[in-house]
């Protein structure tokens, strides 16, 4: 099928969809979601135009004059392309000033597309380097950069440290997203930037253990940091009685990345005043690099 040809046939649909949609004046909640579904219903007549609908699908997005629920089919039909032609039209309407509602199903669509995951890394990435980006939108790039990470991932830590130093509720979601997204950043940034984010949360606290897991994810990238990380995970050791769960996950990495140095740390560890911080330290000393002997002597 001719481009000019799958322009028409977009037209068409959208025609429909917009007397559709005039229907919906003056409705009741039931009726609404009928006629809404009759829109969905057209989507396969979009799809089977296959790569062609894609820039005809992106003018009725761009149309500011059409409503926005009009706009919003034409994103979700790209969405659901399945291929790469949807990518930068995608892109566009993730990235350019619009409703929320545009931008978020864009961001959402992303990885649908079949393009490498460098490239919808960089569109999610780009987005979250926007200081206003719309809620809804904020939150379908920080669910795609957790997945993928950020080449800069200054924002995503950024963005971490918006949501307070105690998250709550859709906020601590958002922050936690951000925070697994840093962990499968590039390399020795991302790594460096959980330690901060760790240090900026409250000692004891449950984003510093979530913080602590994400670090074991990113386990690989600790290593190569050598014994600034070790440092920074001692130092958490140290700060985190008398909760247990952060001390336990704090001693994961240490036994993971000690060098011959952390066992005087832990050894201070064994006459802490909480049992169960005692004895997870004695359980953490037989596989450490260098044993405690004669009373604390190496």
């Amino acid at each position: 099928m001719s481009v000019l040809a799958a322009a028409q046939a977009v037209a068409l649909v959208f025609s429909r969809i917009d007397a559709l949609q005039k229907r919906e004046f003056n409705q009741n909640a039931y009726q609404v979601e009928r006629l809404d579904k009759r829109c969905e219903a057209l989507a396969p007549e979009v799809l089977g135009l296959g790569p062609d609908a894609a820039q005809p699908l992106l003018a009725v997005a761009r149309d500011e004059k059409r409503p926005v629920k009009e706009r919003l089919f034409a994103v979700t039909f790209l969405g659901l392309l399945d291929d790469p032609a949807a990518f930068l039209p995608l892109e566009e309407v993730a990235l350019a000033p619009g409703p929320d509602d545009l931008r978020s199903a864009a961001v959402a669509g992303l990885e649908g597309a079949g393009v490498s995951r460098r490239a919808v890394r960089r569109a999610a990435c780009d987005a979250l380097a926007q200081d206003d980006l719309p809620p809804r939108a904020l939150a379908a790039a920080l669910a795609v950069a957790s997945r993928t990470g950020c080449d800069e991932p200054r924002s995503l830590y950024a963005w971490a440290r918006r949501f307070g130093r105690m998250p709550r509720g859709d906020s601590a979601r958002l922050a936690g997203l951000a925070a697994t997204g840093l962990s499968r950043s590039f390399p020795f940034e991302g790594g460096r930037l959980l330690w901060k984010l760790f240090d900026f949360y409250p000692p004891g606290s449950t984003q510093r253990l979530f913080v602590l897991d994400r670090l074991w994810d990113a386990r690989d990238t600790q290593k190569q940091l050598g014994h600034a990380a070790l440092q920074h995970a001692l130092d958490a050791a140290e700060a985190e009685p008398p909760v247990v769960a952060n001390v336990e996950a704090a001693l994961r990495l240490v036994v993971l990345l000690d060098d011959g140095t952390a066992a005087p740390v832990v050894a201070h560890l064994l006459r802490s005043p909480y049992p169960k911080v005692a004895a997870s330290a004695a359980n953490v000393m037989p596989l450490l690099r260098a044993p405690v002997v004669n009373g604390g002597r190496f």
